[in-house]
């Protein structure tokens, strides 16, 4: 019996530390629109954001998203290391969506993220977001609230800029911590 309630009490405990250690690395949602850049396969759009005091493994990414009439083809979402505040070695491709299924218009593409990989504690990464087929576009704002959103950086076919220069682009970035 005292087998049973130790086993009980480790699943519980498990359940429940996993629960609390789940966090947003990255969230400007709160942000006004100014307006969308499409996206496509060149140049790929990046947008930095760093981890927290624990490893990190990722679980969901919301996108302020806009399909256009004709557009169709795949969005592709991939992780790359930080290389001195530049995009670097791609780690790891997280998702693809179809967006032929969305409906037209602006909408948050929600993906759900099935990362192999464990970023590093107090680490920038980038995310690269690319499409086929000229898919849509990815909105940005010129306001600079929300979590991460004053420290981080993003690079599009315009360069790289500071988030403070012209905004961030509009999305939110979850993860859950675990143990080494």
């Amino acid at each position: 019996m005292n087998f049973r309630r130790a086993v009980l009490r480790t699943v519980l405990f498990f359940f429940v530390s996993t629960a609390l250690k789940a966090g947003v690395l990255f969230d400007s949602t709160v942000n006004p629109i100014f307006a969308f850049d499409v996206v496509s396969s060149s140049p790929p759009i990046h947008a930095s954001f760093s981890t927290g005091a624990q490893q990190t493994q990722l679980t969901e990414l919301k996108l302020l998203w806009r399909r256009d009439k004709m557009a169709a083809g795949t969005v592709n979402i991939s992780i790359r290391e930080d290389q001195q505040s530049q995009p670097g070695h791609k780690l790891e491709t997280l998702a693809s969506a179809d967006l032929g299924l969305l409906p037209v218009g602006q909408q948050w593409l929600v993906i759900q993220i099935k990362s192999t990989k464990a970023l590093l504690a107090n680490t920038r990464y980038w995310l690269e977001i690319t499409a086929t087929d000229a898919a849509g576009s990815i909105a940005y704002s010129r306001k600079h609230e929300g979590l991460g959103a004053l420290t981080e950086f993003y690079k599009n076919a315009y360069g790289l800029r500071a988030n403070t220069e012209t905004g961030p682009y509009i999305f939110r970035l979850e993860g859950i911590a675990i143990q080494p």
